[in-house]
C-alpha cells in the first residue's frame, strides 16, 4: 500500500488511524483508501481559502473512473478499486460529492 494513504489517514484522524491497527490487512488497506478519498474531498471545500478548482478537477477525475478509466490519481484510482470490489452504490458517492460541492457555496 502506498504511504500517501497512511499519511492522509494519520494526519486526518489519529483516533481512527490507530484503531485501524486491529483490522485485517486487506480491510485496513481498503479503509485507508476510502478515508483518503473522503478526507481530501472534504479538505478541498473546508480549507480557507477553498480549493474550488481542485475539487472540481478531483470530481471530474472521479467521474472518469466510473467508466473504468485509470485516472493517474492514486487516491481516486485506489478508491475506485475499493468501490468496485465492495460494490458501493454509486448514489452514495454522488451524494457525498454533492454535499461537498454544496459546502463551496455556503456563506458563513
Amino acid at each position: 500500500m502506498n504511504s500517501i494513504y497512511k499519511t492522509i489517514f494519520k494526519n486526518g484522524s489519529k483516533t481512527y488511524y490507530y484503531s485501524s491497527f486491529f483490522f485485517p490487512p486487506k480491510v485496513k488497506e481498503d479503509v485507508f483508501k476510502l478515508y483518503s478519498f473522503v478526507r481530501v474531498a472534504d479538505d478541498f471545500v473546508d480549507t480557507i481559502p477553498q480549493k474550488k478548482e481542485e475539487f472540481y478537477e478531483f470530481r471530474k477525475l472521479y467521474e472518469r473512473s466510473l467508466e473504468g478509466e485509470k485516472t493517474g490519481d492514486i487516491l481516486i484510482d485506489g478508491f475506485s478499486d475499493v468501490r468496485d470490489r465492495r460494490d458501493f452504490d454509486p448514489s452514495w458517492i454522488d451524494a457525498f460529492l454533492n454535499s461537498m460541492e454544496s459546502d463551496l457555496y455556503i456563506s458563513s
